[in-house]
């Protein structure tokens, strides 16, 4: 039995064992206050989100914890404790570290502050939310804090790890210091802080995910730019499970980069013929399929250079992301953005017709949604060989009336696949699991169950004794 098994959940299990772990770091007699953010699961839309897309995510069952007291002098100490066996050093700095001419500094100073201490680059993401705090002019802070982070999420799964540290940070800053920050002044912090650290353009909606969970659930988003259209119960007896194969492969930005940029390229020529002001909604997503095969897909050129696109019609807010020596492929990316965000909605009516009619049918067709999905990916990314193998171990097995579809976790993390299967499949998955391990060698992981995100898990305000 785990540590974790003798408790009712993570945090609880935090708080119990908080003076074996965190014993001389927080103050006795003071507050604390625990805040717990799951990792995320991408089940369908995600790879067009930046289209206005809807999308359909979940949290998982790992989760980061911290814990976050007030001190008396201008130290601020923090220590993680990190999977497995991995050490990482306890920051020790002054909160006057954090200013420079009595203005907070800004993400890129702070991030210099570590720049020959790479084991301690990490503390950048908390030590960036107290940054932008202060920037922003949401907090004052007299005195330092200390903060005890377990972060028990795997950061190469593609899992949101790093989004789900910010906003567990988050949300216990702002109930230690009662700073009555709202949903979207938390996710826009995380945000801010979390583009800064990846210096890519990121996903709003992971952040959301974090913060918003609801165990066992899905939510319904749709980025335009951030809605919550629905949480949609997840069917009785099934779940969604969470395979990281562990092939290696990264995120593959430079795919998912062009792929954002063909979408928004084809947005912005079909937007040119409408005379309309915001045509659309602004969002190419809003497009209906019938109506982009019959009107649109026409128009847009099925390759165009960056070069091209820019002379003929100028350049986008976001010019420096289109190169003008790189082609892209704007009707094929439009068209698969389009179709996902279609199938993202079929799969939500198909589980609110089964959850009326009880009909397994019902179940199979989402399921065939989800692996249509995986296959629409290839038209992006075909380099998927191992991924791919493991797809068709799901799909020929012999169970499948106990596993209903799934699909790769793309961009986050394109060797992370998420199946949607009857409960009791996990043995399953994991024989098959064995079988990709047998051909390839690669050792997968498996996560079943949810977590409630940092929001919807009432903070824990904890006398530390």
């Amino acid at each position: 039995m785990t540590k974790n098994d003798q408790h009712s959940s993570p945090l609880a299990a935090y708080l119990a064992d908080i003076k074996i772990n965190f014993g001389g770091l927080f103050a006795p007699e003071r507050d604390i206050a625990v805040v717990q953010a799951p990792g995320v699961m991408n089940v369908l839309g995600g790879f067009a989100e930046s289209s206005g897309s809807m999308m359909l995510k979940s949290s998982v069952e790992k989760v980061t914890i911290a814990g976050v007291q007030k001190r008396r002098d201008r130290r601020i100490v923090i220590k993680l404790l990190a999977p497995r066996t991995q050490v990482c050093p306890i920051i020790d700095l002054n909160l006057d570290d954090c200013f420079q001419s009595n203005k907070p500094i800004t993400l890129n100073r702070l991030s210099r502050l570590f720049k020959n201490h790479p084991d301690k680059h990490w503390a950048v993401l908390p030590l960036g939310v107290l940054t932008v705090l202060l920037r922003e002019k949401l907090a004052e802070f007299q005195y330092g804090v200390t903060m005890g982070i377990q972060h028990n999420i795997p950061t190469n799964a593609g899992l949101c790890a790093f989004q789900a540290l910010l906003s567990a940070s988050s949300v216990a800053f702002n109930k230690i210091y009662k700073l009555a920050l709202d949903d979207y002044q938390l996710m826009r912090i995380c945000h801010i802080v979390y583009e800064y650290w990846k210096q890519a353009p990121s996903s709003l909606m992971d952040i959301y995910t974090t913060l918003a969970a609801e165990e066992n659930k899905l939510l319904l988003l749709r980025s335009q730019p951030h809605e919550l259209l629905d949480v949609i119960g997840i069917p009785e007896k099934y779940s969604f499970f969470t395979v990281h194969l562990n092939t290696g492969i990264k995120s593959i930005d430079t795919q998912a980069l062009d792929a954002h940029i063909s979408a928004h390229i084809a947005q912005k020529i079909i937007f040119h013929t409408i005379p309309e002001k915001l045509p659309f909604g602004g969002f190419l997503c809003n497009i209906p399929v019938i109506k982009w095969r019959t009107q649109y897909q026409q128009l847009v050129p099925e390759t165009i250079a960056g070069k091209d696109f820019l002379e003929r019609y100028g350049a986008p807010k976001d010019k420096a992301l289109i190169k003008s020596d790189r082609l892209y492929r704007p009707r094929l990316h439009a068209e698969q953005a389009l179709l996902e965000n279609e199938r993202t909605e079929n799969f939500t009516k198909l589980l609110s017709t089964y959850a009326s009619s009880r009909e397994f049918p019902v179940l199979q067709e989402a399921g065939r949604l989800l692996y249509e999905s995986h296959d629409n990916l290839k038209f992006i990314t075909p380099a998927l060989e191992k991924v791919d193998y493991f797809m068709q171990l799901l799909k020929n097995s012999n169970f499948s009336h106990m596993i209903m579809g799934a699909t790769a976790g793309f961009p986050l993390s394109p060797d992370t696949v998420v199946i949607f299967a009857h409960i009791k499949a996990k043995d399953i998955i994991t024989n098959l699991m064995a079988q990709f391990r047998h051909e390839f060698g690669n050792d997968a992981q498996i996560f079943c169950g949810s977590s409630p995100g940092a929001l919807k898990t009432a903070p824990q305000l904890t006398f530390f004794k």
